[in-house]
């Protein structure tokens, strides 16, 4: 069996630990599949178990190019119908041979993040849409969606797909919105079931947080400052009440951002109490 895991992010935790959870999985449950994935940035992957290309638009010029023209809607028409001369040939290539996709989870199907992050990820539904082969999307927050456009294209990936997995009651109620219920069943995130190497010892008072940064432009600079200033205040209060502090970093420059909490954090147990995780490449010891 050759099966084909789509729109895999790779340059943040969340979504290493997600795909390490999908393989694992698959292996478990087909010993014998070939397994293919399509990495945004594969360079930044090594790992044995299975191939890698590129995602549909790969990354640089052409990426940028067409995130523009996304927005037109003429331009949507014709990526449809030739995304052929668009796309990565190698990607196109494995889709053809592949007996199953899978859609990596994340929070792929809204522009929450920006109307251009949804038309990066979603660009990678539209091969094996057009190229009719069973569709997984695994786990995902699916919505909201503020652009009218959007939710329309939102209806039209989920009209095209065999199953959809929903990983929260945002996400169902989003789909009833939609009327989108036929084939969505609700999975908690696939996360869930990785294996810690470490188990026992004693329980510590301790918050662990997961610090993400990287909104993209147009949200970045009103949701940034908001979730920082907030969570400076959370943090504060939970190292006067006698907690520890580990921020788990989820993409790079989050040490940056976890340095400019620290200088703001007022409480004179936040020396002693406030730490972050060293970056790791293996993403079982980070969890």
């Amino acid at each position: 069996m050759n099966i084909f895991i789509a729109a895999h992010y790779n340059l943040n935790n969340g979504d290493r630990a997600l795909l390490e959870a999908t393989v694992e999985i698959l292996k478990k449950n087909f010993p014998n599949g070939n397994i293919t994935v399509s990495a945004y940035k594969p360079e930044t992957i090594k790992d044995d178990r299975f191939r890698l290309v590129d995602w549909a638009l790969s990354s640089g010029i052409k990426e940028k190019v067409m995130l523009k023209l996304s927005h037109i809607k003429i331009c949507r028409r014709f990526f449809w119908h030739k995304y052929a001369l668009i796309c990565n040939p190698r990607y196109v290539e494995a889709i053809r041979k592949a007996d199953v996709v899978f859609i990596s989870g994340g929070h792929h199907l809204t522009d929450i993040l920006s109307e251009s992050n949804y038309y990066r990820l979603a660009s990678n539904f539209v091969v094996p849409i057009a190229l009719k082969k069973n569709i997984v999307m695994l786990p995902q927050s699916i919505g909201p969606a503020s652009s009218k456009n959007v939710k329309n294209s939102i209806a039209k990936l989920l009209d095209n797909v065999n199953a959809i997995a929903y990983r929260d009651y945002s996400s169902l109620k989003f789909l009833d919105l939609l009327d989108k219920k036929t084939n969505a069943s609700y999975v908690p995130d696939l996360v869930y079931g990785i294996k810690p190497r470490r188990k026992g010892g004693e329980i510590s008072k301790k918050v662990g947080i997961a610090l993400y940064h990287s909104y993209a432009k147009e949200k970045r600079q009103v949701l940034l400052p908001y979730t920082i200033k907030n969570l400076t205040k959370v943090i504060d209060k939970l190292l006067s009440e006698g907690y520890g502090i580990k921020i788990i970093w989820m993409d790079e420059g989050d040490d940056i951002v976890a340095d400019e909490i620290y200088r703001n954090i007022s409480s004179e147990k936040k020396k002693q109490n406030y730490s972050i995780t060293e970056q790791n490449d293996d993403i079982l010891a980070l969890i």
